[in-house]
């Protein structure tokens, strides 16, 4: 079998690569998990005789990756791994050159602009899930939405909303230790450091053994070690600030925000004391590239590795190919 790896880019839905892969120099794709963050990097051979056009705003590229086995170029398996805009480039010399920089597809500008509006709506006494909240935003722009049952049914205090919906949602998935992301059609929101679908199935991306792996670390860093955090609320009937924990024991860390309530204190401080222990337990990973490894889900490394046996989260994968081969750069934490 001849495995050769490959790759696919639209420009503005106009398959460019046969036309120019002579002169593609580097292919990169990062994805994290969060909302917008996902990030492509595309480099170009500019030669001073044949120059390549230089985008304008608006432009859209969409990458593909995988391999061929010594089959034609249009018969290779790839795996779509982003859709972006074109919202920077560079050019460099002597040795010509033209860089791309794109960021995920933003498919309503309006989401990030600001709004002011109550939770609930004023003269409603019915109080809102986190559920029913991401599903109305969701509606708004055309979307579903996608909300984990751990997640969906959590009452949420009163809020008055004078910010964008990203900003809103962003804040409520780091309250409540969610990955926030829109992907096919869907506004989702789902538990973080699990790797579950909404289907509730654990989606694990590879099983990885010693000779699959060309590179790994694992760093312990003590300083994310806690014993307790400390949130703290208002107390409206006793007209003063309350406290909360997760955890016990030393050393403790205290959260600056003042909470309208104490569920919104709690679930704060057993959100921020989950996301200490994934960071103290993060490792790095160099594997041959593999586009179906995506951020969000798991990776597993069987026994045949030292000190890196078991299941990790995964929370950054980068896919990158040059004329040197194509290698996924795996950042990953301790699931929950």
């Amino acid at each position: 079998m001849n495995q050769q790896p490959y790759f696919s880019i639209k420009a503005n839905g106009n398959e460019i690569t046969q036309r120019l892969k002579d002169r593609i120099v580097e292919v990169e794709v990062t994805q994290r998990t969060g909302l917008l963050s996902d990030v492509c990097k595309v480099r170009f051979d500019n030669l001073e005789e044949f120059p390549i056009q230089l985008p304008e705003p608006g432009n859209v590229l969409e990458i593909a990756m995988g391999y061929k086995d010594g089959t034609p170029d249009t018969h290779a398996a790839l795996t779509p791994v982003g859709k972006f805009d074109v919202g920077a480039y560079e050019l460099t010399g002597p040795a010509r050159a033209l860089t791309l920089y794109g960021n995920s597809i933003m498919w309503d500008v309006d989401f990030k602009s600001p709004r002011f509006r109550s939770w609930p709506q004023q003269g409603s006494e019915t109080p809102v899930t986190l559920g029913d909240l991401v599903a109305q935003i969701a509606s708004e722009y055309g979307l579903q939405s996608g909300v984990s049952d751990a997640l969906r049914s959590i009452t949420l205090p009163h809020l008055e909303q004078s910010e964008s919906d990203m900003q809103l949602l962003t804040r409520l998935a780091l309250r409540y230790d969610a990955v926030m992301k829109v992907a096919a059609g869907k506004l989702l929101f789902v538990t973080k450091g699990s790797g579950q679908s909404l289907s509730g199935q654990t989606v694990t991306s590879a099983t990885l053994s010693k000779n699959q792996i060309i590179h790994w670390a694992r760093v312990s860093n003590h300083y994310h070690l806690v014993g307790a955090v400390q949130g703290f609320y208002h107390d409206s009937d006793q007209a003063q600030r309350m406290s909360v924990q997760a955890g016990s024991g030393a050393p403790v860390i205290k959260l600056p925000y003042l909470y309208p309530d104490e569920a919104s204190a709690q679930a704060a401080a057993d959100s921020q004391l989950t996301r200490l222990k994934r960071a103290h337990g993060a490792v790095q990973l160099t594997v041959p590239g593999n586009p179906e490894i995506v951020a969000g889900a798991l990776i597993s490394v069987d026994s045949s590795v030292d000190h890196l046996e078991g299941d990790f989260f995964i929370t950054e994968v980068t896919h990158r190919l040059t004329s040197t081969g194509y290698i996924s750069l795996i950042k990953a934490e301790q699931p929950n």
